[in-house]
């Protein structure tokens, strides 16, 4: 299902050309390869625009004017215009048709009037000039002049019955009317490559314009050179029925650069298309030769729009369909398509439409679901093709836009449609081109048998009796239109059927920027211009409200950008007064999408949301087909940018136009890769006019540059100009890299790659530069030859050209690296590198200063040691950090925090004192708190055993580093500190730790004692009332003394006291500023009894009881 369309359009048709760069260089092709003439576009001014632009046309005086609009007269200057005229010059209406509008026809011969035709430099960008013109409020629409192609496929000549006659109920049909029976003359245009039209089984049923056979005396025909001719002795060389056209006796041609005559349409038999087209529609029935036709002896004239020697390409297809107004058809048959989107061709269809003329078209052999033009317009009847059983053939284009289907042909299931073809011969072919005349010579039936009916008339009997066949195509229901052709029901059913759900689908869509350079750049408004179509003829809505929309932040969309339409069956509106949006000023440049939704209250086949790829301009295109590939680079290259802050611009398509991008990077992969991706017409035309605007491209294509760029694509004489090469060669053969080496003298000098990680390295071009264009060779792969040419073009423009991929390079020791090839290709293109600030987050402990900004390290490229926090820009900077609290110094690279507290982002911003250019990071710095530790006041331990001082850490962590001092200072080894042996005594150690960071705890105290007599006194310890010390005193009970000893957290002042039960101080004594106390008091002068033993600190008070004996 088609959901989405692409900026500046149009629609994907499956064509093939030569390059406009090809033995024929007048030609150009769009995106999708649609053809069209170089130098020449052609404008629809608005009423009032065309009035002065007659004026100004036949003034004297108008010599250097145009139009007489001065802006728009100024725009064609600046686009080398050197000539206007009229598009239509005499537009003559043939009334003759019974149900003729006359004056809808009047209105669009007064449209088509306004249609001019521009003439400009052939080497000027055409979408530009086409979004320049379409930015002018003189202009409603612009477009190219398309080329069209006949889209037959040929098969064997043998013989083979007409099996549609059958499937279609034709001899029913017969039974009922033949087409020579009707009331009046039914006339069928041929409008095509050309037709024999004096073949056996078409020249009874030919048109014989009588009022140009203006002497009866001599026969119409006559035979030169084996073949029928006009006699010139019949015709009086004169516009005698004055509708415009000379001596048009039997049709006319529109193609007479192969030397053919203007008032002869007839096909060689290298031109054979447009003879089996008219076989199929018109040809001879029920005469004894050759083949019949579905309409049963109507007449048929035909028009000539191909090179005789070909027969392919069709040119001037809107004069030729002009003529069928003129000389008043009642079908017309077109099987053929191709070009791009065409207003000019909607007014006149419109036209042909109200004068009386169905309109019939091929749907395509393109086997997708694309819309096909011309039969995806309004008025025409859309034909695809089936086979014999009904089936979708293989080839057939399908989907919402065709109405029915007919027999086509198919080789692989009934050997194709039997018909004529030059010279006096038949043949099988199968196509839409086949299928689409088989339902044109219905129309002609029918109009035989209803001669007053409309072509909605016809086209509507014709839909609404259509045979079902979705049934038998269950992966296209929906998309074969209303089924396939019934000619009996068509002529005698009155019950139709059609489908009732909207079909509403974009047709076209044009970006139109202010400052029309095909670009959105950041700020811009923009609008979009969309041709919406209701592909159900029969049904439409009282209302439908088109909406505006983006997801992407970047994308500004008022709140009244949409619109609200009542449609018809088979409508076409015009979205553009509301649909505006603006590029927001900080947006950076991107393929962006937005999308259109649709809403209503009626049911629809199509999706209520339809896409459109927008540029926003800038930055460098990074462009690769398959994203899947294992030789393409353009991830790579993406990447790479985008790392070092380039604003890279990714895309698996290739803009219609690449200007507004700084350079391009284009990775085409290799030759032999499936699927592989060659480049198109599109592509070239695309890199073609960015290199002559002076744009930096890099493109690497294996064997492409010798296969298709000098070989299919036919660039040989441009190969030097564009990208500085004389020719290019490959071999079948393994080309495996020995050594990609940079040559000397040249920016690549001093690079040397010795791998590659391409699967294949078959097919690789060898390149020689054309030095007088500015090429020189930049790498060559010894042993094989130049493989990486630059150029540097005397025109402006720079390119690099690769047969490898540069993705694919294994990097070497530096220099040699992919990622120093890419900088010297930038530099080469003279992008400045842009600012690169490349912080490090950093971890430090609590109030440990730490400095910023330091990034150190060896520059690959140009080996040197240094800070590589910021690279890039001019070199010259100012800094600014923030926040600044507690920074030395916020304006330098390398500021030092002081006293880091908690963990903390700093932003660096960085200016380009050159450019003024700004660049900011973030860092983190983590300031890690130091880890706690925790031991008890005091520990017992019995004599001589041995401890690990570890042990006694209540929250020991096996991560952290623990370290034992004395209290005098002394460290212990670890092996002192985990086998300590305890001796009699009370031992005091100071512990602190480290943990993973680094970071230094608080040093604490810690108290082991081992008994200083045989039984243990680790119960006589007590701690402070406070728990801010310990003490004991002993021996208990006591004779002349008692030891007091006591600890402390903290240095301290205490007192030791000796202290009866009421409250008297025996003995004291004073100590100051200690950590610890290890003393002993007098007790010989007490009598017996219960003394207390008090220690008291500045901040804790401990007491105990002894006994004196």
């Amino acid at each position: 299902m088609k959901t989405s369309i692409l900026f500046l359009l149009l629609l994907l048709l499956l064509l093939s050309g030569n390059s406009i760069f090809g033995m024929d260089n007048n030609f150009g092709y769009d995106q999708f390869g649609n053809k069209f003439i170089r130098g020449s576009i052609k404008v629809k001014l608005t009423e009032e625009a065309s009035v002065r632009a007659i004026m100004m046309q036949s003034s004297p005086n108008s010599m250097n004017e145009f139009f007489g609009a001065t802006q728009l007269d100024n725009t064609l200057r600046t686009f080398g215009t050197y000539k206007t005229e009229r598009s239509f010059t005499e537009i003559k209406p043939n009334y003759r048709l019974p149900n003729a509008d006359i004056p809808t026809v009047q209105e669009y011969v007064k449209e088509l009037e306004r249609y001019f035709t521009i003439y400009i430099d052939e080497t000027v960008d055409h979408n530009r000039v086409i979004t320049a013109l379409l930015r002018d409020d003189n202009i409603e629409s612009a477009e190219p002049i398309w080329v069209y192609e006949a889209f037959d496929m040929p098969d064997d000549p043998s013989y083979s019955q007409m099996f549609q006659f059958a499937q279609v109920q034709a001899e029913a049909a017969w039974a009922v009317h033949k087409g020579e029976n009707g009331t009046r003359e039914v006339l069928i245009g041929i409008h095509d490559t050309g037709v024999q039209w004096y073949h056996p089984d078409l020249l009874p049923n030919l048109k014989i314009n009588d009022s140009e056979w203006t002497n009866k005396n001599e026969p119409i025909f006559i035979e030169q050179s084996g073949r029928l001719i006009i006699n010139p002795a019949a015709i009086d060389g004169l516009d005698s029925d004055g509708n415009g056209y000379i001596d048009d006796v039997i049709g006319f041609n529109f193609f007479t650069s192969d030397g053919t005559a203007p008032n002869d349409p007839n096909g060689s038999a290298q031109n054979r298309h447009g003879t089996h087209v008219a076989s199929i529609a018109a040809g001879a029935t029920n005469n004894g030769v050759g083949v019949a036709s579905i309409s049963w002896n109507v007449k048929f004239v035909g028009t000539k729009h191909s090179h005789n020697s070909s027969g392919q390409s069709l040119y001037n297809v809107d004069q030729g369909l002009l003529y069928m107004g003129a000389i008043g058809v009642d079908v017309i048959n077109m099987s053929w398509g191709g070009g791009g989107f065409s207003p000019s061709l909607i007014d006149i269809f419109g036209y042909l439409n109200s004068l009386g003329i169905t309109l019939v078209a091929a749907a395509g052999n393109g086997n997708n679901d694309n819309f096909f033009l011309p039969s995806s317009y309004p008025n025409v009847l859309s034909v695809a093709s089936v086979t014999s059983q009904d089936k979708k053939t293989y080839y057939s284009t399908y989907g919402h836009s065709v109405d029915v289907s007919a027999p086509g042909g198919d080789v692989t299931v009934d050997g194709g449609i039997l018909a004529a073809v030059p010279v006096n011969s038949y043949a099988k072919f199968q196509g839409t081109s086949m299928a689409s005349p088989i339902v044109a010579g219905l129309a002609g039936l029918l109009k035989s048998y209803y001669p007053k009916w409309t072509p909605k008339d016809i086209k509507r009997r014709i839909a609404g009796t259509s045979h079902p066949i979705d049934h038998l195509n269950p992966q296209y229901v929906n998309k074969l239109g209303e089924g396939r052709i019934n000619a009996f029901r068509a002529l005698t059913d009155t019950e139709l059927n059609f489908r009732k759900p909207l079909r509403l689908y974009p047709l076209s869509s044009q970006i139109i920027d202010d400052n029309a350079n095909n670009m959105i750049e950041p700020g811009e408004m923009f609008r979009i211009k969309v041709y919406m179509v209701n592909f159900n003829e029969f049904n439409g809505s009282d209302k439908v409200t088109f909406r505006l929309k983006s997801d992407d932040p970047d994308i500004h969309i008022p709140d009244n950008s949409f619109e609200i339409h009542k449609l018809v069956g088979d409508d076409l509106i015009i979205l553009q007064n509301r649909m505006v949006a603006q590029a927001k000023p900080q947006a950076k440049p991107k393929i962006s999408k937005l999308y259109i939704q649709i809403e209503t209250e009626d049911e629809m086949l199509n999706p209520d949301m339809i896409y459109f790829d927008i540029v926003i301009a800038g930055g460098v295109l990074v462009y690769e087909p398959n994203p899947a590939s294992k030789f393409q680079s353009g991830a790579y290259i993406n990447q790479y940018l985008e790392a070092n802050n380039y604003d890279a611009v990714y895309s698996n398509t290739l803009p219609t136009s690449l200007s507004g991008f700084k350079a391009a990077f284009i990775s085409y992969g290799h030759h032999s890769e499936a699927p592989v991706h060659t480049p198109t017409s599109a592509e070239i035309d695309a890199i073609y006019y960015y290199i002559a605007s002076g744009g930096r491209l890099y493109v690497e294509a294996s064997s492409h540059f010798s296969q298709k760029f000098f070989g299919s694509l036919g660039l040989g004489s441009y190969m030097g100009y564009m990208f500085g090469l004389q020719s290019a060669s490959y071999s079948s053969g393994a080309n495996p890299i020995n050594q990609f080496k940079g040559i000397a003298g040249t920016f690549a000098d001093g690079l040397t790659y010795f791998n590659t990680t391409q699967p294949l390295t078959t097919m690789t071009d060898k390149l020689f530069p054309n030095t007088s264009a500015g090429g020189y060779a930049l790498f060559e792969n010894v042993g094989w030859g130049n493989t990486m040419v630059a150029c540097n073009s005397p025109y402006g423009h720079r390119t690099v050209t690769s047969s490898y991929s540069i993705g694919h390079l294994v990097d070497a020791s530096c220099p040699s690296t992919r990622d120093v090839a890419m900088a010297k290709i930038l530099d080469f293109f003279g992008l400045v590198k842009p600012l690169k600030i490349d912080l490090v987050d950093l971890t430090t402990c609590k109030t440990v200063p730490v400095e910023l900004g330091n990034n150190w390290g060896t520059d690959c490229q140009s080996g040197s040691y240094g800070n590589l926090t910021v690279t890039g820009g001019s070199g010259n900077y100012t800094y600014n950090w923030h926040p600044t609290y507690g920074l030395s110094n916020p304006n330098v690279l390398t500021p030092t925090v002081t006293d880091p507290s908690y963990d903390t982002y700093y932003k660096l911003t960085v200016t380009d004192k050159m450019s003024g250019l700004k660049h900011s990071e973030l860092m983190k710095l983590t300031v890690t708190q130091p880890p706690l530790v925790y031991v008890p006041y005091v520990r017992y331990v019995k004599r001589n055993n041995v401890v690990n001082l570890d042990d006694f850490v209540l929250d020991y962590n096996p991560n952290n580093t623990y370290f034992w001092y004395t209290d005098k200072g002394v460290a212990l080894s670890q092996a002192e500190s985990q086998n300590w042996l305890a001796k009699i005594g009370i031992h005091r150690f100071d512990v602190n730790c480290t943990d993973e960071t680094g970071c230094l705890s608080e040093t604490k105290r810690m108290m082991v004692v081992v008994s200083l007599r045989k039984e243990s006194i680790d119960e006589q310890f007590i701690a402070g009332d406070n728990g801010y010390m310990v003490m004991a005193s002993f021996p208990n009970p006591a004779t002349d003394f008692v030891n007091v000893v006591a600890d402390f957290a903290e240095e301290t002042n205490a007192t030791v006291s000796v202290i009866d039960l009421k409250g008297n101080v025996i003995n004291q004594e004073l100590f100051q500023s200690v950590m610890n106390i290890d003393t002993q008091l007098k007790l010989n002068n007490l009598s017996s009894g219960t003394y207390l033993v008090v220690v008291e600190s500045d901040t804790d008070k401990a007491t105990t009881k002894i006994i004196k004996k």
